[in-house]
């Protein structure tokens, strides 16, 4: 009996040691939607710029050989598209007639507050302005809005406009510092020395299974959405300058895809086939400290978000590089 119980032990031993040294393989990416556009990020003049690697231990992260893709569907259709961007409109102070820049683009003038909105009426964006350069009133304002307070104005006016998306209210909100210069805007160091403040939405990160990535445009400094305010008394001006560009994710429509890695984009890093989204804020030369994972919005929405490696360094500088296996990827 004790010599059957052995046995049994030894086989059962046996067969659980074989299983884990021959682990079934993963199922392959699914790759749902095919070859994917590349991703096109803004032309730069990349001549004379040199990174070289320094992280903490020497080496690049390694992780998953897959990443998903998530499918962004168009805010709107071309039906009745028009009639929808006017009710926008509306909301924020505009209902006069609009003026066709183009098919898919309108300018709607509030001439009682000198305020101008053009919006695509496909896509959802738009730039509302306010010439505060030429207003003299604006300047040295005996008031201006604290952090706190110009971020609940800022998210005050996308809600009455209908746009204050969840991963907009949920996302880091950045507040910078602005004053007027002849024709143009400059930082400002502190909220005393300034004329105007901005308020900068960042999305909410997505979080999926291997953990938190965050959504990054062009700029890291600068979102997509952006509110400027004004110390103005007058309610009107209060706000003179909102930029929306907005590119919806649907979270449950998605694909994973073969990920290029570190390493890889490092290699396209070395051979100039990167976009530099932070030039160092001195020389050309840096060394990068870290790299990981995050989602990048296009400036325009598609039909895709898709990742990107981050490398980050000294003096500030912020690389980007495609994620996804070159393979699957189509100009």
């Amino acid at each position: 009996m004790l010599v059957f119980i052995l046995l049994r032990w030894g086989v059962k031993a046996g067969v659980a040691y074989w299983i884990a040294a021959h682990p079934e393989p993963a199922a392959p990416p699914t790759v749902r939607y095919g070859r994917l556009p590349k991703i096109i990020f803004p032309k730069q003049n990349l001549v004379g710029f040199e990174f070289y690697l320094e992280t903490a231990d020497g080496e690049l992260p390694e992780i998953s050989d897959r990443v998903k893709v998530y499918f962004s569907p168009q805010i709107s259709t071309a039906f009745l598209a028009l009639e929808s961007a006017k009710k926008k409109a509306v909301k924020m102070g505009f209902s006069a007639e609009p003026e066709k820049i183009r098919e898919d683009q309108f300018r709607f003038y509030n001439g009682t507050d000198n305020r101008t909105l053009i919006m695509n009426v496909l896509t959802g964006a738009f730039q509302l302005s306010y010439p505060y350069l030429e207003d003299q009133t604006l300047i040295n304002p005996s008031s201006l809005l604290a952090e706190e307070q110009a971020k609940e104005r800022a998210l005050s006016f996308l809600s009455g406009a209908g746009v204050a998306y969840d991963d907009l209210k949920g996302g880091e909100k950045l507040v910078s510092f602005w004053k007027i210069k002849p024709s143009t805007l400059v930082e400002a160091m502190a909220l005393s020395e300034a004329d105007l403040v901005r308020v900068d939405f960042f999305r909410q990160p997505i979080e999926d299974e291997e953990g938190v990535k965050k959504i990054m445009g062009t700029s890291p400094q600068k979102a997509s959405v952006s509110v400027l305010l004004s110390g103005g008394g007058m309610e009107s001006k209060q706000i003179v300058e909102v930029n929306f560009a907005y590119a919806p994710i649907d979270l449950e429509e998605n694909s994973t895809y073969p990920l290029k890695t570190a390493a890889q984009a490092w290699q396209e890093v070395k051979a100039g086939q990167y976009y530099l989204a932070q030039k160092p804020r001195e020389g050309t030369r840096a060394a990068v400290r870290r790299a990981y994972l995050a989602y990048f919005e296009p400036n325009t929405t598609g039909n895709f978000i898709m990742p990107i490696w981050v490398f980050e360094g000294d003096g500030g500088v912020v690389i980007y590089v495609s994620a996804v296996a070159e393979e699957w990827l189509v100009d």
